[in-house]
């Protein structure tokens, strides 16, 4: 059970991050938000890491730091990291905290497509009927049939660019956690990013821009909102040694209800007409995607485990 509950964990940790991230983004602009929720967060695994090392040695394990022929996946993981953070900070400040949300988890969708197209995988019919079950909850919350398209939808779209490149992101790090753990792959993807907006808050306006936003009420929330993506990390990456891929994605589709929840319960705000339909379907769509890939991959190992056991018995015959 220690998998799943860190899923859990990650999960109510990322439903927080949303609304926080939004007001964030809003009263600071991309580049600055994004410059201090990533130095926290790299601060944090980095410390971990250290930590982590300190244990294992102590406990006389090896437990090698890793060479540049070890690092070297990351870079696409940080290239892709990069982008989808560009695109969904940008989007924070010109969508709601339920909308970024929700079509965040538009990731699953995008995951769909990018095994059929680029690594030809072949994935159960079934799945393609929750495609537009999908984009039906997305034209819902998005307003597409309220008629209140405008600076909002600009967000929306950004934040399904960025659902895009962490669906490849995603991809990236699966071939980086070969080589490396989890900390070591979130730090590296954090780290990235922190040096990406640092390096556009001193273009854009002043290095002292960051130590200054640091400071009072909003020093303490983006504190808080670099913990949160802390926690995120350590905990998924923890989640994902014990819980499967499946379960943990599962998992993860209660961070839109959180942040529906802090945004509709916490913050004041009342849903519009259609976003509450709108988010179950995209939560549903992604659900059955989700449900479906792993009832094929469940039987796909049966199958294996079936013809190992059958060459086993034939060895064993002759």
């Amino acid at each position: 059970m220690r998998g799943p509950l860190f899923i859990l964990i990650a999960a109510i940790a990322w439903g927080l991050e949303y609304p926080l991230l939004t007001s964030c983004a809003k009263a600071l602009g991309m580049p600055l938000t994004g410059a201090c929720l990533f130095m926290v967060s790299s601060a944090l695994l980095g410390v971990s890491l250290l930590v982590r090392h300190a244990c294992m040695a102590r406990a006389g394990e090896a437990n090698p730091w890793p060479g540049w022929s070890a690092l070297s996946p990351t870079l696409l993981v940080g290239a892709f990291g990069i982008v989808a953070n560009l695109s969904g900070l940008e989007g924070a400040r010109l969508t709601t905290p339920v909308n970024m949300a929700a079509l965040a988890r538009s990731d699953v969708l995008f995951s769909l497509l990018i095994s059929t197209i680029v690594f030809r995988e072949r994935i159960a019919r079934q799945a393609w009927l929750f495609v537009p079950v999908m984009l039906l909850g997305a034209a819902l919350l998005t307003g597409v049939f309220r008629g209140s398209l405008g600076r909002a939808s600009i967000g929306d779209a950004l934040v399904l660019v960025s659902a895009f490149f962490v669906a490849a992101n995603a991809f990236a790090a699966q071939r980086a956690l070969r080589r490396l753990n989890g900390l070591a792959v979130g730090f590296m993807n954090c780290t990235f990013n922190a040096v990406m907006f640092v390096a556009v808050v001193a273009c854009t306006d002043s290095l002292s821009a960051i130590p200054a936003a640091l400071r009072g009420e909003m020093g303490i929330s983006l504190i808080a909102l670099g913990f949160l993506a802390y926690v995120f990390f350590a905990c998924y990456n923890l989640g994902l040694r014990t819980c499967p891929a499946w379960e943990a994605r599962l998992i993860c589709l209660l961070a839109p209800v959180v942040a529906a929840a802090v945004s509709w319960g916490f913050q004041g705000k009342s849903p519009e007409s259609g976003q509450i339909p709108g988010m179950l379907l995209i939560l549903l769509g992604a659900a059955g995607i989700v449900w479906l890939r792993a009832g094929r991959d469940t039987a796909a190992k049966a199958a294996s485990a079936g013809s190992e056991m059958c060459t086993a018995t034939e060895r064993t015959s002759t």
